[in-house]
């Protein structure tokens, strides 16, 4: 099992994931963020193993590109 498969398992995907600016962010949405930012990253060509360097603050957006460069 890799760490998206452990994260995203099914029992806690309608569970709170992120609390970020009063707005509750659950497995489920945090799964599809990530299946989103790995689509991009195939898109421009990225394949795995390559190295990736990503900007940003500490955001629901940071933790979805993050997922997905941990896989």
């Amino acid at each position: 099992m890799n760490l998206f498969e452990a994260i995203f398992k099914q029992g806690v995907l309608e569970r709170t994931a992120i609390l970020y600016e009063q707005r509750r962010i659950s497995y489920s949405e945090l799964r599809d963020q990530t299946l989103a930012v790995a689509r991009v990253l195939s898109g421009l060509g990225v394949s795995n193993g390559e190295r990736v360097a990503i900007m940003l603050n500490d955001s629901p957006e940071f933790i979805a590109a993050f997922e997905q460069l941990a896989r």
